[in-house]
Formats: C-alpha cells, structure tokens, sequence
C-alpha cells in the first residue's frame, strides 16, 4: 500500500525531476499507473517496465479490439499518485507503450487529505449492506481509501452500481481487523484494464456521515500499519 498526502487548496503543479522521481517509486514498488487515452471509454492500468532520464515504457495491457480506438486520440495521460502527467510523444514499441516525460504536471483533482493506495497485494476490502436487500452483504476489493471516500473494484456494472446511488453501510476491513463503519455514496464508476488485461470498474464513493479528526487518525493508523 501506499499513503499520499495531497493538498488542493492550489493546484499542485510537479516539475520533470519531480514526476520522474513518483514514476521511479511507482517502478520500484511495482504499482500501477493508469493510462488514459482522451475519447475512449476505458483507462488502462499499466505496470512501468522501464524509466530513463526521458522516457518512461509501460507494459502494454491494450486489447487488440480497443487499438485503432486508442491510436486514434487526440490525447494521453498518465495518472501516478494523483497526478495527471500529459503522455508527450506516444508512441507503441514493439509489445511496449513508451511516451516523454513533459516539463510539467498537476494534480487530476482537489484533493485535501492523506489518501492511502492498496495493490493487489493487500489484504483490504468494504463490505457493503446492500441497500435494496437487507441481508445482502457484498464484498470487494479497496483500491484506495481516505477521510472523504473511498474506491473499490467491481467486475462488471450492475443496476447496484449506479452514479448517486446511496450506501447507508459501509465496513472497512484491512489484513483481516474492521477499520470503520461509514455511510456514502456512489460518485463515479470507471472502466479499468489491469496489467494482465482482466477488465474491471473502479467505483468511487463519497463519505456522506460526518467524520472527526481523532477518528480519521486512528482509520488512518489502521490502514497503513
């Protein structure tokens, strides 16, 4: 896992010595970053296979049905630790994407807490109490979490997984202990491939019960020990 402290009071803006350091940890832990490319629907996680002084190779996830669709974008970019690096010079390499590291990038969006990343390693999860059936309980994979929300992996779309939709009970488990209890809400759910092509949706979801300092540094605590 992998804890991130953001401030959006400004946006937040990374020279190229400082982006090629958070792609260097990314490589050195082997997380994912996500390629996205403008005007398709999916983004695409992909495991950095090598970094230079100018570029940076990313294993190529991509189906061969969503190619053409791909190459034909007007833009690309590559999301690390929040940051929303423009993918200058894109081009595929044999079986690799390789692109330019830019002068310069900015966080992808206001973020004002400690937000804590989780691999597949992890062993953290949300049970969710479904809230049209009462006795529904249905588990899945964190893929982040902080004091304002969470994400979490959902294999498919199903009318359970709607944008607005209310979560009244959420429990939080990491390595096996219940973190916390929160309620919130559905805010956005993206179509991702992994680094070994699986397909799958990240669904985010606001925190909408009030939180308090001391009980998001003891979370916090839980989730990172």
């Amino acid at each position: 896992m992998q804890k991130n402290s953001e401030s959006g009071a400004q946006p937040n803006t990374i020279n190229r010595h400082e982006i090629r350091r958070i792609l260097q940890e990314s490589f050195a832990r082997e997380e994912p970053v996500v390629f996205s490319p403008s005007g398709v629907a999916t983004s695409f996680f992909c495991l950095i296979k090598d970094i230079n002084n100018d570029e940076v190779v990313l294993r190529n996830p991509i189906k061969p049905s969503l190619a053409h669709a791909v190459m034909n974008s007007d833009l690309y970019y590559i999301f690390c630790r929040s940051f929303k690096i423009e993918a200058l010079n894109f081009s595929p390499r044999g079986l690799d994407l390789v692109f330019s590291i830019p002068e310069s990038a900015q966080l992808s969006q206001e973020r004002t807490k400690e937000r804590t990343y989780y691999s597949e390693k992890d062993d953290a999860h949300v049970i969710i109490g479904h809230p049209l059936d009462k006795e529904t309980e249905i588990r899945r994979k964190l893929i982040d979490f902080s004091e304002g929300g969470l994400s979490f992996r959902a294999r498919k779309m199903t009318s359970f997984i709607q944008s607005g939709r209310s979560l009244p009970k959420l429990k939080v488990y990491c390595r096996g202990q219940l973190v916390t209890e929160r309620s919130g809400t559905i805010v956005y759910a993206a179509k991702i491939v992994d680094s070994s092509g699986e397909t799958y949706h990240q669904v985010g979801v606001q925190f909408t019960d009030t939180d308090t300092e001391e009980r998001h540094q003891n979370e916090s605590a839980s989730l990172s020990t």
